[in-house]
């Protein structure tokens, strides 16, 4: 459900401000839902009322946006989403991705293929029982094990009194 949340938010910032996809609006949201697609994303108000009414990223987009080919302008929007993503960079310097095995934000298995991809001068460090915040932890102190043990972030911090 988030995917498809960031998806349709996405669907706006290609249309109108960055890639200039003109009338994806019109492509990639069913028509009964363009009037407040229209007028949310011209001044975002989040009213009790807009919030009642919004429909749910699925209702949003046109059916089968994700699984088959529905024009030319959805499937072009696809493609550069998909280039936009940093999962398949080629870095040029060295760059370690740490990432936690109980990572509740990204799984690990996105992580090692960007691990995967990337080339030799990728280290993958993986967190045990690590959250998506104590990764970032771990990778602020160098170290894969510095919250070793410690099952939540606040157990880790009073580990250190």
């Amino acid at each position: 459900m988030n995917q498809l949340n960031a998806l349709s938010n996405c669907v706006e910032y290609y249309d109108r401000r960055y890639y200039n996809f003109n009338d994806l609006f019109k492509t990639a949201i069913r028509p009964a839902h363009l009037a407040f697609a229209e007028a949310y994303w011209r001044d975002y108000t989040q009213s009790e009322g807009v919030l009642r009414n919004m429909p749910a990223p699925p209702a949003l987009l046109i059916e089968g946006f994700l699984d088959r080919y529905t024009a030319d302008l959805n499937s072009r929007f696809l493609r550069q989403l998909a280039a936009s993503s940093t999962t398949f960079w080629g870095y040029d310097s060295p760059t370690r991705f740490y990432y936690g095995l109980a990572d509740e934000a990204l799984h690990p298995n996105l992580v090692k293929m960007a691990i995967a991809a990337d080339g030799p001068n990728i280290q993958g460090i993986p967190v045990k029982r690590a959250s998506h915040r104590g990764t970032f932890l771990a990778s602020l102190y160098g170290d894969g094990t510095v919250i070793d043990d410690k099952s939540t972030v606040p157990d880790w911090f009073k580990s250190l009194l």
